[in-house]
């Protein structure tokens, strides 16, 4: 996957949610303490699974919500994100507007330790009361829902969750999209979408 932008808020200097384009060169350029070097440890912070020092809250904005993001193109056409069957990010409306994966990390730097408390896909999802949080449902909970909605599952391969999500999709006629975080930390049946998208 290819980094297209950085998204940086109450983060050091960072105060208001900053966001930074990236090209297959880019320069920063900028007088000393300008935030040049908060960018890069951001970054490195991001994809270095560690974590920001109490110390790294903007002193001026929220220290509960300092937050790391990046948005990513070039991602594979097809992957796993729960269990064992193949999706894509398309299909389960994990993409932003621009049609591109964006995944921001979200830190409480009050405490001690700070750490990652949410990581959340900022994606065009539905918002349609049945379909809003298909991602964090079992397999029986998929069922259930189906079974309200009376589709019939029996071309539907019902072992497989993104089976399920998507013939329940199918059955809405309008899925509302809207720009939404999606929660991708919790986990459901003992794995979190966020492990298999950090693995790609």
């Amino acid at each position: 996957m290819k980094v297209k932008k950085i998204i940086i808020e109450n983060f050091r200097g960072y105060k208001n949610r900053t966001t930074i384009d990236l090209d297959d060169f880019t320069v920063f350029i900028g007088k000393n303490d300008a935030g040049k070097s908060t960018i890069l440890e951001a970054l490195d912070i991001y994809f270095g699974n560690s974590n920001p020092d109490p110390g790294d809250a903007c002193v001026s904005g929220d220290a509960t919500k300092v937050r790391i993001g990046c948005v990513f193109t070039n991602f594979p056409k097809e992957l796993v994100i729960d269990s064992s069957n193949p999706t894509t990010l398309e299909k389960e409306y994990l993409l932003n507007i621009d049609g591109d994966l964006e995944i921001h990390k979200i830190y409480n730097c009050t405490a001690v330790k700070p750490k990652c408390n949410s990581a959340v896909a900022i994606a065009n999802h539905p918002s349609e009361s049945s379909c809003s949080n298909l991602l964090e449902q079992s397999i029986g909970k998929l069922k259930t829902i189906a079974k309200k909605l009376k589709i019939d599952l029996s071309d539907v391969d019902q072992t497989k969750k993104a089976d399920l999500r998507e013939a329940i999709r199918e059955s809405v006629d309008d899925l509302d999209l809207s720009i939404t975080e999606v929660p991708l930390l919790k986990k459901v049946d003992g794995q979190a979408i966020f492990d298999n998208l950090e693995n790609t």
